[in-house]
Formats: structure tokens, sequence, C-alpha cells
């Protein structure tokens, strides 16, 4: 939660560098440590988590120390604004509430899945691999586009805001359309890292095939959000 305040503050302000360079760092002291513990001391599942936890503690203080530093315009000291906290609680607890619906909605989707065999369960599973791949690449054009669509909001700039949404829509679709062509191509090579079996590649290439060409098309729907 901190780093994620942290780095929607220096995306608001165009800086998405820093809070990248941040988050690199703890990646990669996340693989590092994750061999440690595991190889060295032997901790299995509990190295792993530990692993998790120290890093994300890291990205959590760089980019909070990062903030304290700082002599920019958004610097000063931290504190509880009760007229921001109840605007930012009326934007905020509606977002959260339709994430709830999206995840209530993806339940029934999963039990759906469920009633087919094991082959098609395992073949989703490792098709699966690729929303949070095309996703994430997906919503870093949606974190632009809500940057400049504030800060061109707060300047009264109504035609540079319709601007910011259409160029970001653009960048998403085509980007998600590149990346679910490519998977439903390249997407036997892309489901062996998760399987060697046939029958559940084959199964995993149903998925691919579907959400491939699907991918883009939320970005209609995510962007606008």
């Amino acid at each position: 939660a901190i780093y994620n305040f942290g780095n929607a503050v220096y995306s608001a302000v165009g800086n998405t560098k820093k809070p990248l360079y941040y988050l690199g760092f703890s990646g990669v002291l996340n693989i590092i440590l994750n061999l440690f513990f595991v190889i060295v001391c032997r901790m299995d599942v509990a190295g792993v988590a530990l692993a998790s936890i120290i890093s994300q503690y890291v990205s959590a203080v760089l980019i909070l120390q990062a903030l304290l530093r700082s002599k920019d315009i958004y610097a000063g000291k931290l504190r509880m604004d009760r007229e921001l906290t109840r605007d930012i609680l009326k934007l905020g607890m509606p977002s959260g509430l339709q994430n709830v619906i999206f995840q209530f909605a993806n339940s029934f989707v999963q039990m759906g899945v469920n009633s087919f065999d094991a082959i098609m369960v395992a073949g989703n599973s490792a098709a699966s691999n690729a929303d949070a791949l095309v996703y994430d690449v997906m919503a870093a054009f949606y974190t632009a586009c809500g940057s400049f669509m504030g800060q061109n909001y707060g300047a009264g700039k109504k035609k540079r805001v319709r601007n910011s949404y259409l160029i970001s829509l653009a960048y998403s679709f085509g980007i998600g359309l590149l990346l679910g062509v490519s998977l439903v191509v390249f997407g036997r090579p892309f489901l062996s890292l998760f399987t060697r079996d046939a029958a559940v590649m084959d199964a995993g290439m149903y998925r691919l095939t579907i959400m491939g060409f699907s991918y883009c098309i939320s970005a209609f729907m995510d962007c606008t959000i």
C-alpha cells in the first residue's frame, strides 16, 4: 500500500522512472533472497515468503524515504487531511466495489471451468498466466491516461483530457492486439514453460485462442474506467 501510494504520487507528477527503479531493485533483491533462503538456508516455502516480505518492505521504505526528502510541490509533512480524505474515499470506494464485482463474476467463470475434466482445468491454469502479462502492459497506458487526464482536468484543458484518453486507448488497444495475436501464434512455446503434456497444451490453446483476440477489446472498458 505504501509503495503504491508513492508510485501514484510520482506518476501524477509525471515521474514514472523513480518508482520503476525502486521496484526493479526490490524485484532483483527478491530473486536473490529466494535463492539464499531456499538453497542456502533450506527454508523451503517459508524462505520464499520471507524473501517476498523483505523485498516489499524495501520498496516501501525506499519510496517513502524519497517522498520525505523531496523538495517538490508535493513534499512536506505527511499527515491526514480530512477534506482530501473524504474526496479520496468518494472516488476510491466505488472503484473498490467495482473490483469486487469483477472478482465475484470471475468466481462463476472459475466454477464453470472446474466443471470440466482435469486436463481442461490444467490447460486453463497454464494459459491464464498470460493474463497478468498482457493486462499489466496494457495497465501501464491506463496509468498514463489517468495521470494526463488528471493534470489537464486540473488545468481546465478539456480538449487535452479527451485527447489523452483517445491516445491512451489507441496504445492499449494496439499493445493488447499485438500481445494477444503473438500468444496465439507462439502459444505452444509459451505453454511449454508450464507443462509438457500435449493434451494440456491443446486445452490451453483453446483459452489462448479466445483470449488472444479479446485482450484488445477490454481496453475500451478498462481505459474508460
